[in-house]
């Protein structure tokens, strides 16, 4: 296992990052995954964190580190990659969760529930201006470009080192992060007809 995981076929996909991001946020509370996907997800982690050049954070067993560690790497994580709109949804919401539970039993960090508000206060005011910012950039046309994109490399066998299986589902994926699945999850009902179309 000495070829990285973001060299490679894995190098074009766009969802790699906001969907790490969210089940770093999330923990392993979020899931109980088996071995090889552990051993995945850990090196994936050590990969991303050498290349936003953060290697401080690289040991192993990140995904089982304390809540506040966790949520202070996502922080900075999230600063430096731009998560995109779902991403910053899903663990704004994840941080209201966080908020409603007693952490009582993280005593090591008593400042735990304040930081859990001031990032539920960050995660929500980027939300807010992502949501503006896509709105005003257009985003029938952002998704339009973005399909456009991502068919585009279809076409080109960009994900050819998949399955066919394999290929829809990461073609499903880089659109759910992306700008398309917030045009159709916005409730505009021209909007799907206008972006598929």
């Amino acid at each position: 296992m000495t070829k990285t995981l973001l060299d490679g076929p894995g190098r074009v996909l766009e969802s790699v990052h906001p969907r790490f991001l969210v089940d770093l946020a999330q923990g392993d509370d979020a899931r109980h995954p088996q071995a090889h996907q552990q051993q995945f997800r850990e090196r994936l982690m050590q990969e991303l964190l050498a290349r936003v050049q953060l290697q401080a954070w690289t040991n192993g067993g990140m995904l089982n580190a304390p809540l506040s560690l966790r949520l202070t790497l996502v922080e900075k994580l999230a600063s430096m990659l731009d998560p995109g709109h779902l991403a910053l949804t899903q663990i704004a919401q994840h941080l209201a969760l966080l908020q409603k539970m007693d952490h009582r039993q993280h005593s090591a960090f008593p400042e735990l529930p304040q930081q859990i508000a001031a990032l539920y206060e960050w995660f929500s005011a980027r939300c807010r201006w992502k949501e503006k910012a896509l709105t005003q950039r257009g985003l029938l046309v952002q998704a339009g470009e973005q399909s456009e994109q991502i068919f585009t490399r279809w076409r080109a066998g960009a994900y050819n080192a998949w399955s066919l299986p394999g290929r829809c589902f990461i073609v499903l994926e880089e659109l759910r992060w992306g700008a398309f699945w917030r045009c159709l999850s916005s409730g505009k009902p021209a909007s799907g007809g206008v972006v598929a179309g």
